[in-house]
């Protein structure tokens, strides 16, 4: 691990359709592919979505931010863990 990024653009699956195109206006083409079908794709599998975070194992969460630590920081994603005692706090919080 030579901390080199291979590549120029980021496109987060969240916000597909809008970074893609915005890539694609950067690069001057337009209607090069259309999302909707991806779009589609992408909301059919989040709606199906069986997993999530909170069923991780703490042993898990920190082993998948060890790996995957560069892309977390390069995504601009909270670590899985952070995210977690975010939830803690907000959920312990007195409420007004």
């Amino acid at each position: 691990a030579n901390n080199t990024t291979m590549v120029q653009h980021i496109i987060h699956l969240e916000y597909l359709e809008e970074e893609f195109t915005s890539l694609m206006e950067a690069y001057g083409l337009k209607n090069v592919v259309n999302l909707t079908s991806a779009a589609k794709i992408r909301d059919s599998a989040t709606k199906k979505q069986k997993c999530t975070v909170d069923d991780l194992t703490d042993e898990t969460r920190q082993l998948i931010e060890e790996v995957y630590a560069k892309d977390f920081e390069l995504g601009g994603y909270q670590m899985l863990t952070r995210r977690r005692m975010n939830k803690d706090v907000e959920k312990n919080a007195p409420h007004s």
